[in-house]
């Protein structure tokens, strides 16, 4: 049992234009992060050399956690139950101000002790509807 991972799922919206504290009375959902412009490190501030995807922007996000999962569907569906409802406000939202919606499934496991990592039809739909990109980040021991 203590082979099974950790598996981390994070819903966020970013973007330059993106104001926080509008998007969290929208709705009505508290982020479990979010960062301003101005909370980037002076150094990434000025170099304008970046290119434009790791240039400092607002983000704002809900993270669930599970330990000891065998599946990406149990987290995903627990992120999936507090959008539940707000998905035209949120694809309103994000078009009218030009944010990128994502979600991200980051898995902590031992070598050969990954867990199952198929998305149903109905969470490729759910996000798809919303425009939502989907990422992994794989980390083995």
């Amino acid at each position: 049992m203590d082979q099974l991972p950790r598996i981390i799922v994070c819903f966020g919206i970013e973007g330059k234009e993106l104001n926080i504290n509008e998007l969290t009375e929208t709705l009505d959902i508290i982020p479990t992060h979010a960062r301003g412009i101005d909370d980037w490190p002076e150094i990434i501030k000025k170099d304008l050399t970046f290119p434009e995807e790791l240039q400092p922007r607002c983000e704002w996000g809900i993270d669930y956690e599970v330990d000891l999962c065998n599946t990406v569907n149990i987290p995903i569906m627990s992120v999936i139950d507090q959008l539940k409802g707000k998905e035209d406000k949120i694809f309103e939202f994000c078009e009218k101000n030009n944010l990128k919606r994502y979600l991200t499934v980051v898995i902590h496991a031992k070598a050969m002790c990954l867990p199952e990592i198929t998305l149903s039809p109905y969470v490729l739909r759910y996000f798809g509807e919303m425009g939502v990109e989907i990422g992994f980040d794989i980390y083995t021991y």
